[in-house]
């Protein structure tokens, strides 16, 4: 019997155990040799795994789920979000790593990280002028993507807290996955379909904005011939052209801001063009502008409602400006997606422990028009009414988690409790 434990980076493993060859090897050296020491060798090691120190695994898994943390690497961790089916996991100093697994945070059952062990770790999943610029304190922030164990994309986030590195990384799907895939409603396709004009999805950090514009944008590619741009902070899914032509643009790699990329972009002769998180005043009004002038375009923003997202947009400007914006926001303005995510009511294999309640309003109708150009509208409620008068195909929240609650996904507390008069 073969016993792997913590592979390095290379594929080769540190810890061998080969009862049957007789012979213990750390990074390929040998501990013990036939001998009356090898049992008394193994059974120390066997000790250690049953101390929950170290866990044995067959050589076909060579998962690791318990080691000490000064030998655990940036690969080890990714390999344990992968193999345990997590979300996202967290290195902080002072604590084990921490993984989200479902809607729970579990905890590595090793010893808490020390300074050295996130800053060793930080700069593994670094490139060498990232590293330099942290040496020398030209910045204290990094966010990049990169593919890791099994092929598999990250979301790499490297900040400083307390003087000391912490990292966060998001296990991205292996695809992009579609409208229908993800159980999306009907009228999230019906945004996507639209020519010109700007729609906002909008929602807390990682209630799955980008997996809904990920699957919007797959919607374009496949049913008709586009110019699609995405500008992105980072990369996170890759799109394969299909009928439509699409070029991802990373933040900080293929151009230097999104106001800058957004500038370029129109003249790209884009017909769609897709923006991460925006809140400076130049990448909105550019993004206003482009909406009025024939472009889609789709930005995601960290709000919670339409009411707050027309009310962040318009109090990025001064004072003097907001009338102009308002005028050109209530032009251009298609529609917003607000989005969290819920417990499911049983985990789903694929799609994981979580689902998507959205609430999707369209605004192309003169009276909202009038009233965002007016700036009446800065709550929630005026716009559901305002739609829905018109005759507008509106989905409030309240009214998708009762579809999702009659459909067996999700349960009647969690309905209750993420409906849209409810605080997330």
């Amino acid at each position: 019997m073969r016993y792997i434990e913590n592979r390095r980076l290379d594929g080769k493993p540190r810890l061998a155990v080969d009862i049957a060859g007789g012979i213990v090897k750390w990074d390929n050296r040998a501990l013990a040799r036939p001998s009356p020491r090898f049992e008394s060798a193994c059974l120390h090691f066997v000790s250690l795994f049953q101390m929950g120190v170290w866990k044995a695994m067959e050589e076909t898994d060579a998962m690791i789920t318990r080691q000490p943390a000064s030998i655990l690497t940036l690969e080890d961790a990714m390999r344990i979000g992968v193999e345990e089916n997590a979300t996202d996991m967290h290195l902080v100093v002072g604590i084990p790593p921490m993984y989200r697994i479902g809607t729970s945070l579990k905890q590595l059952r090793c010893a808490p990280l020390t300074p050295g062990d996130t800053k060793r770790l930080a700069y593994e999943g670094m490139a060498d002028h990232h590293i330099k610029d942290f040496d020398d304190n030209l910045r204290t922030e990094l966010t990049t993507s990169f593919s890791g164990y099994q092929d598999r994309r990250f979301r790499y986030t490297v900040s400083m807290q307390k003087g000391h590195f912490s990292i966060d990384i998001r296990l991205l799907p292996t695809h992009v996955r579609s409208i229908e895939e993800l159980g999306l409603p009907e009228e999230v396709a019906e945004m996507a379909r639209r020519r010109r004009g700007l729609i906002l999805i909008t929602g807390r950090g990682g209630q799955g904005k980008t997996t809904t514009l990920a699957a919007m944008i797959d919607l374009i590619n496949r049913e008709r011939m586009a110019n699609i741009i995405l500008i992105e902070d980072p990369i996170e899914y890759f799109h394969i052209c299909k009928k439509s032509i699409v070029q991802q643009r990373e933040v900080g790699t293929d151009t230097a801001t999104y106001a800058t990329g957004l500038k370029v972009a129109m003249k790209q002769n884009a017909d769609v063009i897709v923006l991460g998180e925006v809140i400076d005043q130049e990448s909105l009004e550019t993004a206003i502008w482009a909406a009025e002038t024939g472009h889609l375009i789709i930005v995601t923003m960290h709000t919670y409602d339409i009411g707050e997202s027309v009310d962040r947009i318009v109090s990025a400007f001064p004072i003097h400006e907001q009338q102009r914006i308002m005028s050109g926001l209530s032009t251009s303005l298609q529609g917003v997606i607000s989005q969290q995510l819920v417990p499911r009511l049983e985990p789903d294999p694929i799609l994981g422990g979580r689902i998507a309640a959205l609430e999707v309003i369209p605004t192309n109708t003169h009276a909202i028009k009038r009233l965002i150009r007016e700036g009446r509208l800065y709550a929630r409620d005026p716009y559901i009414k305002t739609a829905s008068a018109q005759g507008l195909p509106v989905l409030t929240m309240d009214d998708h988690l009762a579809i999702l609650y009659q459909e067996g996904k999700i349960d009647h507390d969690t309905m209750m409790m993420h409906g849209k008069e409810k605080p997330l």
